[in-house]
């Protein structure tokens, strides 16, 4: 995939369903009407459960231990599993299908963030996971699949894919901490035994990190890996009234939320 034009997107933090819906509005509407592929960087407030599209809830999450700890719930629009979002830079990427797989294309535009983490001091890779293999758990994070970025083999970067007839929208969760008490609550771990293979940039550093700085380091790494330099705009006019659209009638829904079947 060689693009001449990329753009940048730096949103601040913002509820569940106003986060999915800009995301699948720029998915969308390049679907739709073409343009330039897109990178964009945001957090969530509050504290949010993201679904996988395909995922149950009952089976999944517990939705008391949610209501209790004000956590909110929304389904993506892409696949995986469970992510609670809190203390992370999430990351989404709306770019055309090219002629790769699957794997090819996440590793492809997953490069940015290998080289973003490199100039934070991380040595990364890939998991070797085949995704049949995690089914077990619910939590995206208790496993590394061969599209996810590992360090020390832990993981440190999830990401999940949808694919329209010509472009495609990448989203991926980059946890500066991780609560494994909250993640056991909401998750239904018997113990914090069970994260598996969650890790936390601040782990691997072992220091803290702050969003800024990742997001400045991760921009650079997209600006490498790309060879093209990359300046933050805003979302046109009718993305986000596609958005708002969006966010009104399919993700702030309940019926959507509880009960979509894909």
């Amino acid at each position: 995939m060689v693009v001449s034009c990329w753009r940048l997107i730096l949103d601040g933090p913002a509820h569940g369903f106003w986060n999915m819906a800009v995301d699948e509005a720029l998915f969308r509407w390049a679907e739709e009407h073409g343009g330039c592929p897109v990178i964009r960087f945001y957090s969530w407030h509050p504290p949010c459960v993201s679904l996988g599209k395909f995922q149950k809830v009952e089976a999944n999450v517990d939705l008391e231990a949610c209501r209790r700890l004000g956590i909110e719930l929304v389904r993506r629009p892409t696949g995986g599993r469970a992510i609670l979002h809190e203390n992370e830079v999430t990351y989404s990427i709306a770019a055309p299908l090219a002629s790769w797989g699957v794997l090819e294309s996440y590793r492809y535009l997953s490069e940015g963030l290998v080289r973003g983490l490199k100039k934070l001091g991380i040595e990364a890779g890939y998991g070797a996971e085949r995704a049949s293999g995690l089914l077990s758990k619910a939590s995206c994070f208790a496993h590394a699949a061969r599209c996810d970025i590992v360090a020390g083999g832990r993981k440190i970067i999830g990401s999940a894919q949808v694919r329209g007839a010509r472009w495609l929208l990448q989203q991926g969760s980059i946890p500066l901490e991780i609560s494994l008490k909250r993640n056991a609550a909401v998750f239904g771990w018997r113990d914090e035994s069970e994260s598996g293979a969650a890790s936390s940039l601040s782990e691997v550093l072992s220091r803290p990190v702050t969003a800024e700085e990742v997001i400045r380091a991760m921009v650079q790494g997209f600006e490498d890996a790309l060879q093209i330099p990359l300046k933050a705009e805003a979302l046109t006019s009718q993305e986000r009234e596609l958005a708002e659209h969006m966010a009104r009638t399919k993700y702030a829904a309940e019926e959507w939320t509880l009960y979509a079947k894909g």
